[in-house]
């Protein structure tokens, strides 16, 4: 009788290992064809976000209301050191050296060079020379969206 007990505990066993990794596979897979869909989705909403802000660029538009919230362009500025030596030494001549820890926080970094830029102390095509790649981000946001910005 063990025998017949032990043959269908190693017989569950398999079963419980073949569902079981049937079903491990088949959640990566839809994992995976989900990871793509959304990759898609983010170019195809990247796509619209650029035409919609050049539309309201070219229109002259700054926001407009829909049942869906508000749209506006956000202009998000992002910088970040690429030659330590050189952005370190160029903030400390600024007088930005309060910047400067073991890393420069990108944040700060973004916001104090979107300010210089703002305050005409700096020409963001100028940074590469002292060490600091900026890239500026426009987009299309909503308002009111289900709670969310």
């Amino acid at each position: 009788m063990d025998n017949i007990e032990e043959a269908l505990s190693i017989s569950e066993a398999q079963t419980n290992l073949k569902r079981m990794s049937t079903r491990l596979a088949a959640l990566m897979d839809t994992r995976d064809q989900l990871t793509e869909t959304l990759k898609s989705l983010n170019k195809e909403i990247k796509e619209a976000s650029e035409q919609l802000v050049a539309l309201m660029k070219a229109e002259d538009v700054q926001n407009f209301k829909t049942p869906r919230g508000t749209f506006y362009v956000n202009t998000a500025t992002r910088a970040r050191v690429i030659d330590p030596d050189k952005a370190f030494a160029w903030l400390r001549e600024i007088g930005c050296d309060g910047l400067i820890k073991e890393t420069v926080h990108a944040a700060s970094l973004s916001s104090t060079i979107k300010e210089l830029a703002a305050e005409g102390k700096v020409l963001l095509t100028d940074l590469e020379n002292v060490g600091i790649s900026v890239y500026i981000d426009e987009s299309a946001r909503i308002l009111g969206r289900n709670g969310h910005e």
